[in-house]
């Protein structure tokens, strides 16, 4: 049975600026298929915006691997895959609602839809255990100490995002 293709996202030390101002110029570096590690070479790519500090059209490379013959999308670090908004815009709205700030202040605040801001809540709300398991497993392999964590599994689960 064939797998779907996957986003990989990579770390990138450019801005959102500097970054959509490259355009197809971007540089990406080497990375491995998920599914079976053979190297991805480069497969064209595909325009889509992203929001952050305004609306921005950016180009995604996409990578295929020889072996499977699957195209993976090579996102950067400030993207999030199928969302509009970038990573950072998110991780405030969320920090914001979690401080007790309610959504409709933290969209007013953010220039974002109301719904848009209370469906990230919904959904971290609703994933925030798993998420603070495995993100804590992740950080404790990487040598982090994770101390005082904050009192309820949604900020918790933030906080070991941030010691990654």
């Amino acid at each position: 049975m064939e797998s779907a293709p996957l986003a990989i996202v990579w770390p990138c030390r450019l801005s959102v600026a500097e970054y959509a101002a490259a355009g197809k110029r971007i540089d990406v570096p080497e990375q491995a298929c998920p599914v079976c590690g053979d190297r991805l070479t480069g497969w064209s790519g595909y325009r889509r915006w992203l929001r952050a500090d305004g609306e921005q059209r950016i180009w995604v490379r996409r990578g295929r691997c020889g072996a499977c013959r699957l195209t993976h999308a090579l996102l950067p670090d400030f993207v999030h895959a199928r969302r509009l908004d970038a990573v950072e815009v998110i991780g405030a709205a969320l920090e914001l609602g979690i401080a007790g700030l309610g959504m409709r202040a933290v969209a007013i605040r953010l220039g974002l839809a109301h719904s848009t801001a209370r469906d990230w809540r919904r959904r971290h709300r609703a994933r925030a255990p798993a998420h603070l398991a495995h993100l804590a497993a992740v950080a404790v392999s990487l040598g982090a100490e994770l101390r005082d964590l904050p009192m309820g599994v949604e900020a918790a689960a933030l906080h070991a995002l941030g010691a990654i």
